[in-house]
């Protein structure tokens, strides 16, 4: 009599070269190793083990840690939209580099299917790259194997090389990769419009980023609080003001704080004084190079915002068409 023996075979591991994570105060982007972009909000809360959580919740990721340094052991925690409605953590509240672990764990969604990925060089980007205890802190959470379950599939992630490079770089990478500067024998700049910070760097011919060249401007956190300060309606709250709350109306274009406040007017009012100021510190970070500037590309969630700058500068400065993801796209690239 012939015996049948049943032969299993072994789980394919998928291989991908580089995967880009661009952890954001307001969103989180992610390009991950099979080109599938990622949007998140850039907010992360923990969850009750007896709460019945919903399937398939859009832009939010459900995990539920095992074992690595991203977090805690067996922890269950949420990123994005459902974490945003259980009033968890704002990462712009925070300190980023202490959250990395969690909100890149969670950009990262191999493909239906594969359940173990090996990750050859994750890329990650920081507004500061001399802040040298913070990029050892997310190194150190990110490296090494991850296994955890997301929304509900368990995963095996095995991060083996961390990169971080300065905020901006990828979207002059894709930009120059796509001919977006009409004058690429002229400097250019990127104009990184955030939510808790701003920066505006400025790019050489050769590519180069000068130190001089890069200057730190306010977010949208900072407009934010100018209207807490302004509008009638919010000073006269009892409690103060919710700047996140704030931040969400102007994201949505609805201009209200809860149901019954509409800041719309204020908002008109305090927005060209946020760009001026935004506007004065470039000319002035930019002065030696203004004469031979040849154009910037506005990028960010807030880059719409600054629609007025297209018009002033007959379209030297212009919005990226992908202005949420050019930037993670581009740090793909490398």
């Amino acid at each position: 009599m012939t015996q049948t023996r049943t032969v299993q075979s072994k789980p394919t591991i998928l291989e991908w070269a580089t995967t880009a994570v661009d952890a954001g105060n307001r969103t989180i982007a992610a390009c991950n190793g099979d080109g599938r972009l990622i949007n998140l909000p850039s907010v992360s809360a923990e969850v009750n083990p007896y709460d019945d959580l919903p399937n398939d919740c859009e832009a939010s990721a459900i995990i539920h840690y095992h074992d690595g340094t991203a977090a805690e052991r067996n922890s269950r925690f949420v990123v994005g939209r459902l974490a945003h409605e259980l009033g968890g953590i704002q990462t712009f509240s925070g300190e980023k580099s202490e959250l990395a672990g969690r909100l890149v764990i969670a950009a990262i969604q191999p493909p239906s299917g594969s359940r173990q990925v090996v990750i050859r060089r994750l890329i990650l980007c920081t507004p500061n790259t001399t802040a040298s205890s913070k990029i050892v802190a997310m190194k150190e959470q990110l490296l090494g194997v991850h296994s955890y379950e997301r929304d509900g599939v368990g995963l095996t992630v095995n991060i083996q090389n961390v990169v971080c490079q300065p905020e901006t770089q990828g979207a002059y990478k894709f930009a120059k990769a796509n001919n977006l500067f009409k004058w690429s024998d002229h400097p250019n700049g990127i104009l990184d419009l955030g939510g808790k910070t701003s920066i505006a760097q400025l790019y050489l011919p050769s590519g180069m980023a000068p130190k001089a060249g890069r200057v730190v401007l306010p977010g949208t956190y900072k407009l934010a609080q100018m209207i807490a300060e302004n509008d009638p309606t919010l000073v006269q709250l009892d409690n103060t003001p919710d700047l996140g709350l704030i931040m969400d109306g102007i994201a949505s274009q609805q201009y209200m704080y809860g149901l019954d406040v509409c800041f719309r007017e204020t908002f008109e009012q305090q927005l060209p004084k946020w760009l001026g100021e935004i506007r004065s510190q470039v000319k002035l970070g930019w002065a030696k190079y203004l004469s031979q500037l040849g154009e910037v590309l506005m990028i960010g969630g807030s880059a719409p915002l600054a629609n007025s700058f297209v018009v002033a500068t007959g379209g030297r400065y212009k919005i990226a068409e992908n202005h949420g993801t050019i930037n993670v796209q581009g740090m793909a690239l490398s």
